[in-house]
């Protein structure tokens, strides 16, 4: 600032460094990532992210009250926050000064260079995370977090899913008695709550259980009616078939029926897919 005179210039400050944005650009790509991947941890109690995230916040309380999340988008802000400062400058410059063209030029390159990394961010991760954390805020009771890296979100409706067999379920929470079963299908995962019958502080679920999709082998078609499943219609039921043990499924429709069919079969088959490949890197 010694050196600063009434001609002097910001807007090819700008336009001389625009490399700026390539260190950029990678943690912007990540940031979704980041996102989720540290929600997800935060949830694992017993992590030591779960412990240095608490110390290091407490420790921001005194400091600048701010959390984990608040340091993790700024990186993200900066860039806009430039535009703005360049904007607000253009207006006060003089129409004679050197900026009044200078500035604009510097606006249209960060604009574009911005745009460029945009347009190669995958923003379906996050979405889906957003919508999985609703659903979490939505379920009481004691369950690991639903947000996980590469997760998404599928469909959620009213099924009735109960285990075939009494003896040695893993699935026993199923054959209680449930007025209301509900169902949110994530990619990955099947998750069974009990509708509530009135909102509790915005928790309109009761947790039930979660199944793995890995652990189902296959989605099939009801071949043979067991006598304590007459009440279920075959034309609206199909089947899970788990490691051990098979899951009747009842949904309220034929249409629905087919959804969650061909739904589940195309997951499985990608978890399976999945399965053989993590199988082919370890040898």
């Amino acid at each position: 600032m010694d050196h600063w005179t009434d001609t002097s210039t910001l807007g090819d400050f700008f336009l001389n460094r625009l490399y700026f944005t390539e260190s950029y650009k990678p943690y912007i790509q990540g940031y979704n990532i980041s996102f989720v991947t540290q929600h997800y941890l935060s949830r694992q109690k017993n992590s030591p992210f779960f412990t240095l995230r608490e110390r290091f916040e407490q420790e921001q309380v005194k400091a600048t009250c701010l959390n984990l999340e608040s340091f993790l988008v700024m990186p993200v802000q900066r860039v806009p926050r430039y535009l703005l400062l360049l904007r607000d400058l253009l207006k006060y410059t003089n129409a004679r000064h050197p900026d009044k063209t200078l500035i604009p030029q510097a606006v249209d390159r960060i604009e574009g260079e911005l745009a460029k990394i945009n347009a190669s961010i995958d923003k379906s991760e996050i979405e889906h995370a957003y919508k999985i954390i609703e659903i979490e805020k939505k379920i009481d009771g004691t369950f690991e977090s639903l947000v996980a890296p590469k997760r998404r979100y599928i469909r959620e409706g009213k099924l009735i899913i109960k285990p075939v067999t009494d003896e040695g379920s893993s699935y026993a929470a199923l054959k209680k008695s449930q007025q209301n079963p509900y169902w949110f299908l994530l990619n990955d995962t099947f998750v069974c709550c009990e509708k509530k019958s009135k909102d509790e502080h915005n928790k309109l679920f009761d947790f039930r259980t979660v199944i793995p999709l890995s652990s189902i082998k296959a989605v099939e078609e009801i071949k043979k009616e067991p006598k304590m499943f007459s009440k279920f219609p075959k034309d609206t039921s199909f089947e899970l078939i788990l490691r051990g043990e098979t899951l009747k499924v009842n949904a309220p429709s034929v249409k629905e029926k087919v959804e969650w069919m061909n739904q589940l079969i195309i997951l499985v088959m990608e978890q399976t897919k999945i399965q053989i490949q993590q199988r082919l890197s370890t040898r």
